[in-house]
């Protein structure tokens, strides 16, 4: 991710242009207290400090900050955010947190710990030192442990070194970075950061309002489906397919979900669970490959979910099978459905390339890369064995042949 870190904005500028803030909005109860947060006594001190600060004081209603150091892992990697704001309808589950969380924080007892800097290095936000780049590490670790649990269009979260902090906001084209504030001297900056998280909609708080919570018979439908798949492929003495890849975490539960994808006015809800095949980086294409249950057909389908960069030039791959298509380019896959993820006919796109590739540069603005815009994207197509599940020598020499034929034909 280097390059793509976009800051340091001025952190009332980031509350005001990504969380509704405005000095004449209601205010905060300000029963919050953040005084007695300082690092000094260490950072496991620290977290019930806090957690107390935000649930006693009620500045983020609905809301609950809890402690997850050291308790959960995400993607069968290992990882410990320190807090994590979860529904207060919910109640904590160690193993299930990355699915549950609205945003998490990161909390450093030391200030030298910052992983970015704000006008004092003119080169970059990002600081390039031992303690920085292990922060920054592990900040972009929870970030692409989030992405691939949740359905998300971008996510906040916050970080804390001694008795400072910053805000970030990411997505699949970067990070957009606060400066850093001194909450001893400024609490009502962390205060309304809380406050108005509570008051923006599920949209805002960057969650895909085209994603919901499967229903058990939904995800019953989905694991009887992959049931008779299996039992297909072991008929066929299929080994290796990838549509039924078990996860590396087995004790870590996956969420059902229940995708309304809108193809040029046809509708079709597809039930998915855990992703065979995901991206580990939470900026980029992000491709995810889900084996789908598709509950109008009532069969299963192959979903391909990812981030393509918004240029003219290049072919939607939608489009670029239809064209082949029309070339009688053989052996393509069967595509059912293709398009953007649009929201009241507008296409799902990421934001961060806005600031990074502003045409006047604002003083806060530091180097950064040119980052691409990216349009959210999905690919329906009927479910294809992978080459290392063939039965046959015979049919491993009649792929490699429609696969030559198909490639030879298609750059002709």
């Amino acid at each position: 991710m280097t390059g793509s870190f976009v800051g340091a904005m001025p952190a009332e500028d980031f509350l005001r242009k990504f969380m509704r803030y405005t000095r004449t909005m209601p205010a905060p109860p300000t029963e919050y207290d953040f005084s007695n947060m300082s690092g000094k006594d260490g950072e496991l001190k620290m977290y019930p400090l806090f957690c107390e600060a935000i649930n006693k004081s009620g500045i983020c209603p609905g809301f609950k900050l809890v402690t997850v150091a050291n308790d959960v892992d995400g993607n069968g990697i290992r990882l410990s955010p320190d807090l994590a704001l979860l529904d207060k309808k919910l109640s904590f589950k160690k193993d299930s947190v990355y699915n549950d969380m609205q945003f998490w924080l990161e909390i450093k007892s030391s200030e030298t710990a910052d992983a970015f800097s704000d006008l004092k290095d003119p080169n970059s936000v990002e600081k390039n030192k031992g303690d920085s780049i292990a922060t920054r590490g592990k900040l972009i670790s929870y970030a692409a442990a989030v992405f691939s649990r949740q359905h998300r269009l971008h996510l906040f979260s916050v970080c804390i070194c001694g008795h400072y902090a910053r805000f970030f906001r990411w997505d699949r084209s970067g990070c957009i970075v606060s400066t850093q504030f001194d909450f001893h001297k400024q609490p009502y900056l962390l205060a309304y950061f809380f406050w108005c998280y509570s008051k923006l909609t599920c949209t805002e708080r960057g969650f895909d309002s085209t994603v919901s919570p499967a229903s058990e018979a939904e995800a019953k439908l989905l694991r009887d489906a992959m049931a008779r798949y299996k039992t297909e492929c072991e008929e066929q003495n299929r080994k290796n397919v990838t549509a039924l890849r078990k996860p590396k975490d087995k004790e870590s539960p996956w969420p059902a979900f229940r995708i309304q994808a809108d193809f040029n006015g046809v509708i079709r809800k597809l039930i998915v669970g855990r992703p065979f095949w995901g991206s580990e980086s939470p900026c980029g294409r992000a491709t995810h490959g889900y084996t789908a249950y598709d509950t109008i057909a009532k069969r299963l389908v192959f979903l391909k979910d990812s981030w393509r960069t918004d240029n003219n030039h290049i072919l939607a791959e939608g489009l670029m099978y239809t064209k082949l298509k029309g070339h009688n380019v053989p052996f393509l896959p069967v595509i059912l459905a293709a398009g953007d993820v649009k929201i009241n006919g507008k296409p799902q796109k990421t934001l961060t390339q806005n600031y990074a590739n502003m045409r006047f540069r604002p003083k806060w603005l530091l180097p950064c890369s040119r980052l691409n815009t990216l349009i959210h994207y999905r690919v329906v197509q009927e479910l294809a064995y992978p080459l290392v599940s063939v039965v046959s020598s015979k049919e491993a020499v009649q792929v490699m042949r429609d696969t030559v034929e198909g490639t030879s034909m298609s750059s002709d």
